[in-house]
């Protein structure tokens, strides 16, 4: 995770949703499916252009990226997104996608008040706290955005369960509302079980990894050591190295290199900083190591990722 510059005003809410997704390029891939009597809805969005922060007042939103590339961002965070990460977001945040590449999003929006009605034993599974229950975060405040990266497995598996819940929406036959309820269900109980799995025995605990990803995010601009990494998750350096692959899909120093590219972009996107100093603001000692990783990760350049910005603003 790393700090972007989060000031960009809330251009639109939900209610308007459809009409803004096509100004802002995003292109509906499937309708919108929904129930006002379920307030349940499911959508598959392809992102052309940057998604702009908006709000689901009354509803909890769960974002899974299908396919592409993308950083999730709020008014208080940034995340790399990308295959298999999962972006659970409670009503009322503001959030948004930006620096997208061929983006596909499953979005799936219920009322807050779904996951209290006869849930049983499902706040039992020890991944259900971490996604959606009330943990405090280390600032006493609560978490309004969870993360989960999902397996591939997981993820095909999500999507067919998501595809249900639209299809049953879209047919309405008779006893779809049952059905429906059931299917999103199925899909809430895998995501928990994977966030137990990745929290589970052998894993880094979900406090810990919290911590580390902080670590990062407060010191990317400083010499940064596995061995710091291992010091803050309390286990050793090996472990975290094994721990931090199985839960994230990256090994912690290409989670850090991801980490410093993105705050590079924000850099070059924000001030007028040289090229080189931007670099070792990011925390790359070395300017051609980071022209390396910058053009591995994005594609192209820094100074052509800086006009392509530019040119965006001026339209």
């Amino acid at each position: 995770m790393t700090e972007h510059d989060l000031s960009v005003p809330v251009l639109w809410k939900a209610p308007a949703f459809q009409c803004e997704m096509l100004r802002h390029g995003v292109v509906l891939r499937s309708a919108v499916s929904s129930d006002p009597d379920l307030s349940i809805s499911v959508k598959n969005l392809r992102c052309i252009n940057n998604l702009p922060l908006h709000r689901h007042e009354d509803s909890s939103q769960i974002a899974i990226v299908r396919n592409g590339r993308g950083v999730h961002v709020t008014e208080r965070e940034a995340r790399e997104a990308g295959p298999g990460d999962v972006f659970v977001v409670q009503g009322g945040i503001a959030h948004g996608f930006r620096e997208v590449a061929d983006l596909l999003v499953l979005s799936i929006s219920f009322d807050k008040s779904f996951l209290e009605q006869g849930t049983l034993d499902l706040a039992q599974i020890p991944g259900y706290a971490a996604l959606f229950g009330e943990a405090p975060s280390e600032n006493g405040r609560n978490a309004l955005v969870r993360s989960k990266k999902l397996a591939p497995d997981d993820l095909a598996l999500a999507v067919a369960m998501a595809d249900r819940t639209n299809l049953l929406l879209k047919e309405r036959s008779p006893g779809y509302r049952f059905l429906a309820r059931g299917a999103l269900m199925d899909l809430i109980v895998l995501l928990c079980r994977a966030a137990a799995r990745s929290a589970g025995q052998g894993r880094i605990p979900l406090p810990a990894m919290e911590r580390v990803i902080q670590y990062i995010e407060q010191h990317i601009a400083e010499n940064i050591r596995l061995t710091d990494l291992a010091d803050v998750a309390e286990i050793s350096h090996c472990a975290l190295s094994k721990q931090f692959k199985e839960s994230t899909g990256l090994s912690p120093i290409e989670y850090l290199i991801r980490s410093r590219i993105a705050r590079s972009c924000e850099l070059l996107r924000e001030t007028q900083l040289s090229i080189t100093e931007i670099a070792f603001q990011a925390g790359f000692n070395d300017s051609n190591y980071f022209a390396r990783q910058f053009r591995a990760l994005r594609g192209m350049s820094a100074s052509e990722y800086r006009r392509k910005c530019q040119l965006e603003r001026a339209r």
